[in-house]
């Protein structure tokens, strides 16, 4: 007896193979010169308090390095000048209203809560944008003890 095929099949294509997301090592934050070299995404955990309580030390944040201007409502990684040299840097909000005005946040002086200022653009000619924050990454232990 002879099999006849019933119908033509098309070889189906390969599939990729999922691997999920890409293993990214998170390195320490470094120093302003370092964050001005970086490109791409990046884990760096932190050192410090960066915005209040918001994003404290020991966080993990994922940082576009290819976000180097403020485009709208999000949280950024900013170096900010006080005179010639650049005073500190951390972590900012920023929204823009309908009106083309940019507002950024600054953590109270507790840390658990912000305070909006318009961004005047001399305000703005002084802080140097590393990134964008994507996301904040929160030791269990931290969020267990809450």
């Amino acid at each position: 007896m002879t099999a006849v095929a019933a119908f033509k099949t098309t070889a189906m294509p390969e599939r990729p193979v999922s691997r999920g997301v890409e293993a990214t090592a998170v390195t320490p934050m470094g120093a302003r010169e370092q964050l001005t070299q970086c490109r791409g995404l990046h884990l760096l955990q932190t050192h410090c308090q960066l915005f209040g309580d918001f994003i404290s030390a020991h966080d993990v944040i994922e940082v576009d390095f290819d976000q180097r201007r403020i485009k709208g409502d999000a949280e950024y990684l900013i170096a900010f000048r006080h005179s010639d040299d650049y005073s500190w840097y951390g972590v900012r909000r920023f929204q823009s209203l309908p009106n083309c005005e940019l507002w950024m946040a600054d953590p109270t002086i507790h840390g658990d809560g912000q305070t909006w200022r318009m961004v005047t653009p001399e305000l703005l000619a002084n802080i140097e944008v590393f990134g964008m924050v994507r996301e904040v990454y929160k030791p269990r232990s931290k969020l267990l003890r809450r």
